[in-house]
Parts: C-alpha cells; structure tokens; sequence
C-alpha cells in the first residue's frame, strides 16, 4: 500500500548483496546473517543491504516464525531515510510516530523490568530503539497476530503506517 514508500526505497539506488557464508561475522552464539549501511559516496547518498542467502532463503519460506532478515534490514533502510535520531520509518505521520514512540518507550520499560522478550518481541528488539523498529516490522509482516496481543499500540501505529 506504500508506494512512496517503496518508490523512494528504489529512488535510494539500494544495492542488496548476497553471499553464501554461513554468517557475515559474530561467534558460535550470535551469527550475523544481514547488514544495513547508510553511508555517503561522492556526495551521493548510499544504501546497502548484506544478507547471507541461506537466512533470505529462510525468510521466505518460513513466513511466521518471527525471523526475516530481509524485511528486518529493509527495516533499517527505512530508518535510515528518516531522522535517524528518531529511529522511525520514512515517511511516518507525526500522529502514528507519537503513539510508535510512546509505546516504544513503555515496552522498553517493561523489558527492563523482566530483561526477557517482551510477547512476541524479542530480546534483541531491545538492543536500541533501531533494532526496536526492524524487530517490531520483522513481527509486523511474520506474526501480526502475535504482535497485536503484545501490544495493540504498536501495531495499529505500524498498521497506520503501512496502509499509509
């Protein structure tokens, strides 16, 4: 439904790169399996997302399990167009980012309460807040059910936003 969304992801001139390592870095208890980079090149803007294709190929075919990497770095990119301060997806309505923020700060309250997932949100989505926003879209597209009982707020706030 976002087309400028998504028309403005391909105005950006991303470059999605594929390997077939087992990881892009991290140890036997933290594979990294994607990377997004914002970064500037002779004055141009660039944006750059690594995946391992193995992880990919997982995304697509396993469509509930909460893990997509290639929606959570995309996620990133639409971080990155926006302020990056914020850590909120481009082109977001200032209504829809004051409640995302809101309940982003409640649910990071909460996690650090019991410093365990939080309903469907994992642990990792509370590294920061732009690990936040790409866990909360990987749940958003993976596990809408199970991110609405989680937090209605957050959903609705990503529902807002998706449908534009």
């Amino acid at each position: 439904n976002r087309s400028d969304v998504l028309q403005n992801l391909t105005d950006t001139g991303l470059s999605v790169n594929f390997t077939k390592e087992k990881s892009l870095g991290g140890d036997s208890s933290a594979f990294v399996t994607g990377t997004a980079n914002h970064y500037n090149s002779n004055g141009q803007e660039k944006y750059e997302v690594n995946l391992v294709l193995s992880a990919f190929y997982g995304g697509l075919f396993n469509g509930n399990d909460g893990d997509n990497v290639d929606i959570h770095e995309t996620a990133h990119i639409l971080d990155f167009k926006s302020d990056e301060e914020e850590s909120l997806p481009f082109g977001i309505q200032d209504s829809t980012a004051i409640t995302y923020k809101n309940e982003r700060e409640s649910l990071f309250n909460e996690y650090n309460q019991s410093s365990s997932d939080v309903g469907v949100i994992k642990s990792y989505g509370f590294t920061n807040e732009q690990e936040f926003l790409a866990v909360s879209i990987e749940n958003y597209y993976e596990r809408p059910s199970d991110l609405e009982t989680t937090s209605p707020l957050l959903y609705t706030s990503l529902a807002e936003y998706f449908s534009g």
